[in-house]
């Protein structure tokens, strides 16, 4: 067990008690280990240690919590064998790269570039329409928003030389019967599309595009599929995984022997580390606004735990990361302003077992269920990433200029079973954010 703190210690007790929530993880079922996977995990500086039984050391788990406007105060604690260095090590924060797309096109949109409510199909140059609503334009608002009536039932992901237009002819992208702008269905396929029509309105490369607009300005070491990203971060990545034991794997596996084996953890990766995705030759030729999905706009940012802490600060100083004006104050407000609400009368969207229960602009707007967090009654905006293993989120309530950002880099493989009831998120999330959303005082 291992805590950090910045700035001001404040409590030393809720540090241990948010400590304590991250300890109460389970163990799980994975895939094969192999050498390919042992070398990358060389790379972790033993941030785990693979022969130790799940109950005794759970691979890395990172939150950080930041309190205060002017004088902020942020504490990290993890679990594990967690190197000092680990909060500032990039690594894919799954849909948490979401919020950050969402955060440019809003800055596209303050600059009269891109329209909220103009049909796409007038950027891109080819038509695109929901196939039983062809009147009905699909908009910039509605991809963000989640509203399009696109769904992810097919690959959300182009090769080069391939272009969005060829991937948009898969039927499986249209199989909600419902019209755009009637009902909510999150889908990663929204980003794609938008990061396509940000290239198309600026005339500048997804990656460059994020960079000048975001990372740069905000002075973050950022980028998607590692553009951007200097070397020497590139080098600190953490991969992601997920963890079984030998005996579940076997017996998975049908194999023969498998009662006898020890319970010794194992790591899959399967979102290892790697260099810029497309390869730089490959986008000698790429024309923007052709094909943004090779920089996985869904969610390919890499980004660190305190990284996220930071790019948070846009709701608490309503358009400033790190002293740079980012958006206007009158776009953040557009930003957090609901798009839609879930009904359960009206049939308007899929909550996601009641995670998703309101979204504004490329915002998550999280009100923890009353039924699990009995006594907190803080709106939170941000967003929650998950993908290859890793659980994260990042949760800033500006009226009470408190962030927090949490990382589970490795959970087990059998995780899509250990979704809570009560919440809707993994049982492993609403333990940790019971403690960590707990009102001060308590």
């Amino acid at each position: 067990m291992l805590a950090f703190t910045f700035g001001r210690l404040r409590n030393v007790f809720s540090v241990c008690l948010i400590s304590a929530a991250l300890c109460a993880c389970g163990g799980g079922e994975a895939a094969r280990q192999n050498v390919k996977a042992r070398s990358q995990l060389s790379i972790l500086d033993a941030l785990t240690p693979i022969d130790a039984p799940v109950e005794a050391s759970l691979p890395v788990s990172l939150v950080a919590i930041r309190d205060g406007k002017d004088d902020p105060e942020t504490w990290v604690t993890g679990r594990g064998k967690v190197p000092a260095n680990a909060i500032k090590r990039p690594l894919r924060v799954a849909s948490v790269s979401k919020l950050a797309v969402a955060i440019v096109a809003m800055s596209l949109v303050e600059d009269e570039l891109l329209d909220l409510d103009q049909d796409v199909s007038t950027i891109l140059g080819w038509t695109l329409r929901h196939p039983l609503h062809p009147d009905a334009a699909i908009t910039p608002r509605l991809l963000l928003s989640h509203q399009s009536g696109l769904t992810d039932g097919a690959e959300y992901q182009a090769d080069l030389p391939a272009s969005l237009e060829l991937l948009m002819t898969d039927e499986r992208f249209f199989e909600l019967p419902y019209a755009p702008g009637t009902y909510f269905k999150y889908a990663n396929i929204n980003y794609g599309v938008l990061a396509t029509v940000m290239e198309a309105v600026s005339d500048t490369r997804f990656d460059v595009l994020m960079q000048e607009r975001l990372f740069e300005p905000a002075g973050l070491d950022v980028g998607f599929n590692w553009h951007g990203v200097s070397l020497s971060r590139q080098a600190q990545a953490i991969p992601l995984g997920r963890y079984g034991t030998l005996r579940t794997i076997a017996a998975a596996a049908n194999e023969e022997g498998a009662d006898s084996l020890p319970d010794s953890v194992v790591i899959t990766i399967d979102g290892e580390p790697v260099g810029p995705s497309p390869a730089r030759r490959a986008l000698d030729s790429y024309i923007p606004g052709t094909n943004a999905t090779v920089f996985s706009p869904q969610g390919g940012m890499r980004a660190s735990l305190l990284d996220l802490v930071t790019l948070g600060e846009i709701f608490i100083t309503n358009g400033k990361i790190n002293g740079a004006r980012i958006l206007k104050s009158r776009t953040m407000n557009a930003m957090v302003e609901e798009q839609w609400r879930y009904s359960e009368d009206e049939d308007n969207g899929d909550s996601y077992d009641g995670l998703m229960r309101a979204f504004g602009l490329g915002v998550h707007i999280y009100e923890p269920n009353e039924a699990c967090f009995p006594s907190q009654r803080a709106r939170y905006y941000g967003h929650f990433g998950e993908a290859y293993g890793l659980l994260g989120g990042l949760l800033v309530d500006p009226k009470g200029d408190e962030t927090i950002a949490y990382l589970f880099p490795y959970t087990p493989d059998d995780a899509a079973d250990q979704i809570s009831a009560c919440s809707g998120l993994y049982i492993w999330e609403e333990q940790l954010l019971k403690t960590a959303l707990a009102p001060k005082g308590d």
